[in-house]
């Protein structure tokens, strides 16, 4: 069965976890294992951030069958009176790349990295890696273990990295002249360009406002994307569908205009009528409003009017 849209995809999901009154109700760990396999690539389709998930599952379920067949070949030795201590492989530790579907595998022995001696390495990855989460991105030097830059957009993750891969490693820092292995895992500042003027301090927009210029935008997107899907959250986007929702919200102009949504009554008094006639100002600008009758006062006691 194949369900074109994540919503689609979630209502089926859904009736499996609970498909009613009289039936047992599944739990999520259950619903993985009678999935299959092309519910899987659907989910994958849908939600791209699950795929990376699923992989780092089985690479751990791999490893974990790897760590119980040498414990067990461990303690048949020693039943056999084999006193000879095995011995023991580093650990990996293991992270999905999120640019693509390899695995990078960090060794740690006695304080130092092994990575380029241990010979059970799968991949051996750039020095500079860049991780994307949602709309944020992250860039992250394996060689020395540091995170570079954390929490920016993908293109300042990759301009950082295309100006540390620039620099040669023992050659001077073309903008300060000090060694570059001085700061090429610290991504110092000087690196980058001069921040620019922010500009002039926009009026802020009201939220429903906000909301509903973006996603107008992202829906005109998705009718040209071929990988965002009708009812993705902003973060499950691909970078042009994020760019285009988010320019639409820069892009516009608010409305200067008030709408006397909110008033407040400044005086009041009894008229000939015997009803009282309040007088108004908006709670937004300083404008006056025109007066209006009520049949009761909004003061306990009436105050003088002003006019």
């Amino acid at each position: 069965m194949q369900h074109q849209t994540p919503e689609q995809l979630r209502d089926f999901l859904r009736l499996c976890l609970n498909p009613g009154p009289g039936r047992p109700v599944r739990t999520p760990h259950r619903l993985l294992d009678v999935l299959p396999e092309e519910m899987h690539d659907q989910l994958a389709q849908h939600a791209p951030h699950l795929r990376h998930l699923r992989e780092r599952t089985t690479v751990l379920a791999q490893e974990l069958d790897g760590a119980r067949k040498a414990y067990a070949d461990a303690l048949a030795a020693w039943i056999r009176g084999d006193s000879t201590e095995p011995r023991l492989a580093a650990l990996p530790l293991s992270a999905p790349c999120w640019d693509c579907t390899h695995t990078l595998n960090w060794h740690d022995g006695q304080g130092r990295c092994t990575c380029g001696e241990c010979g059970c390495d799968r991949f051996q990855p750039e020095r500079y890696v860049i991780g994307r989460s949602g709309a944020f991105a992250t860039l992250y030097d394996w060689k020395e273990h540091r995170l570079v830059v954390d929490n920016a957009t993908e293109e300042h993750c990759r301009r950082v990295r295309d100006e540390l891969l620039a620099a040669a490693e023992d050659g001077p820092c073309a903008k300060c002249g000090d060694p570059i292995g001085d700061h090429l895992g610290w991504a110092r500042g000087h690196l980058y360009e001069k921040p620019q003027p922010s500009g002039p301090v926009r009026e802020p927009l009201p939220l429903l406002e906000a909301v509903t210029v973006a996603y107008e935008r992202a829906v005109a997107h998705i009718d040209d994307c071929t990988t965002c899907q009708p009812g993705m959250r902003l973060a499950e986007m691909c970078p042009d569908g994020q760019r285009t929702a988010v320019a639409a919200v820069r892009d516009l102009t608010p409305d200067e205009t008030c709408a006397h949504v909110a008033w407040e009554v400044t005086s009041e008094h009894r008229n000939e009528l015997g009803t009282w006639t309040q007088f108004r100002r908006c709670a937004d600008c300083p404008e006056r409003l025109p007066a209006i009758t009520s049949p009761e006062p909004h003061f306990g006691d009436a105050r003088p009017a002003r006019t």
